[in-house]
């Protein structure tokens, strides 16, 4: 009897022992699955609860590797979307000096200083990045953004160019191209230009900022094809920046019991009160551009939106 309630505990603690390391194997799984998808995806738009889960995952594994430059620069670059530059620029700085040939820092630290507006910094670190290797198209097109920012729209046109050359695959050269044709007036070319930005890297955001393109600006109006990109750009992330836009697109249709819907998940997401006026104006039946129409200063408002 003894010996069959020893045999009996045995097993229940084999058995236990297997759960545990099954529940640890499970944990570690979603930890590297975390950790993946927030390094592999850093260029999405993310809540800042989501950046800082990702931060926090990345503080780990720097602990463990504090060498480790892709690591250091995807933190970096998750400090700079919430705006803590002082922490974004300590990774940049350390990338850099483990490794002074490091074309991604230099690019990464750029990154950081155009998001606000300051191209002299910019323009150095793109510098530093083009003696690395002179032949890397993301040099040319941040250097054709940074002239866009200047509102120099000849040397960014030449710059966009360069970097379509180098990869002809480039989508963000050619949605600016786009841009800078469509503030010199040349709607054929801009049109043209955003189209070849969806056919070589259709991502939600350049999906959702050419179907605001198409759906508020009356030169580029294209309701039906708003909504088509609207609409897959909110299958494939629904975050709040899309689903307004989408909002809008059914709004422009019509069905503004839909347009309110969508409004109020964008607002419960982000709790923005953006979103909250424009669930305002679907209720009176109007649509964004009847809004708009009737706010000279709306632009001021929608900064950080669209």
């Amino acid at each position: 009897m003894k010996r069959n309630i020893y045999i009996l505990v045995i097993i229940l603690i084999a058995i236990s022992i297997v759960i545990y390391l099954n529940i640890i194997k499970s944990s570690e799984d979603n930890y590297r699955e975390n950790l993946d998808y927030y390094i592999d995806n850093s260029y999405k738009i993310f809540t800042s609860n989501e950046i800082y889960q990702a931060i926090e995952l990345l503080n780990k594994e720097i602990a463990d590797d504090p060498k480790n430059e892709h690591y250091l620069l995807v933190r970096g670059d998750y400090w700079a979307k919430i705006d803590e530059t002082n922490n974004a620029l300590k990774d940049f700085n350390k990338v850099l000096k483990l490794n002074s040939y490091s074309v991604d820092g230099y690019l990464t630290r750029a990154n950081m200083f155009l998001k606000y507006d300051n191209t002299d910094e910019a323009f150095k670190n793109i510098s530093s990045a083009l003696k690395v290797d002179k032949d890397y198209f993301l040099s040319y097109s941040y250097a054709g953004f940074a002239y866009f920012l200047r509102n120099d729209l000849t040397n960014a046109l030449a710059n966009f160019n360069v970097a379509i050359d180098k990869n002809p695959n480039h989508s963000y050269s050619y949605l600016y191209k786009g841009y800078i044709y469509q503030t010199l007036g040349k709607v054929n070319l801009a049109k043209v230009n955003f189209e070849q930005a969806l056919k070589y890297e259709s991502t939600p955001k350049i999906m959702n900022d050419i179907a605001w393109l198409y759906l508020t600006e009356k030169g580029f109006k294209n309701t039906d094809r708003a909504f088509a990109l609207a609409e897959k750009a909110v299958s494939l992330e629904r975050r709040p920046q899309y689903l307004d836009t989408l909002a809008c697109a059914y709004a422009e249709k019509g069905d503004f019991n839909k347009a309110i819907g969508l409004e109020k998940e964008a607002y419960n997401l982000s709790t923005n009160i953006y979103y909250k006026e424009i669930m305002d104006i679907f209720e009176n039946k109007l649509t964004y551009l009847d809004w708009k129409e009737k706010n000279p200063d709306l632009e001021k408002k929608l900064k950080n939106i669209h």
